[in-house]
């Protein structure tokens, strides 16, 4: 039986002190609508990406992750197909953006963290759908019961 490294625990996190800060106070904000992890290839982004994802978890938000490859670029929605809801034909985009809309956790107030890792290589559908979600959720905030003050 051949074990994967990849489920085995983390690389042990350290020395990025001063981005976490900057993730935790932007998680924090309520305008806040997306954090950018930038910097050369080798300096650990990915590693701050999963921390940050980490993060966001255990301070109770939906939190999911999108790895995006020239191979997963190769085809429509291929970085991020898994946090599609079962059952949507994309044969027409425009029907498939509405229908993921419509199944989004209509009852899930929590903050969605996506972390989309690389994401220079997201293929267009992968983008536009993503920046589809993220006005669908913007709009679903504005339109969300202010609770009544006591």
């Amino acid at each position: 039986m051949v074990e994967s490294a990849c489920a085995a625990t983390p690389l042990p996190f350290g020395g990025r002190e001063a981005q976490l800060a900057a993730f935790d106070e932007a998680l924090a904000a309520a305008d806040c609508r997306g954090v950018v992890i930038a910097g050369p290839a080798g300096t650990g982004r990915s590693r701050l990406a999963e921390e940050v994802l980490a993060r966001a978890r255990r301070g109770g938000c939906r939190a999911d992750l999108a790895v995006a490859t020239a191979a997963a670029a190769a085809m429509p929605l291929g970085a991020i197909g898994h946090l599609l809801p079962g059952g949507t034909d994309f044969r027409h985009p425009a029907e498939a953006f509405a229908a993921v809309a419509a199944n989004l956790p209509a009852n899930d107030r929590r903050r969605w963290v996506v972390v989309v890792d690389d994401a220079q290589l997201l293929d267009p559908s992968s983008a536009v759908l993503l920046g589809s979600v993220w006005e669908c959720l913007k709009a679903r905030k504005a339109d969300s019961p202010k609770p009544e003050p006591n």
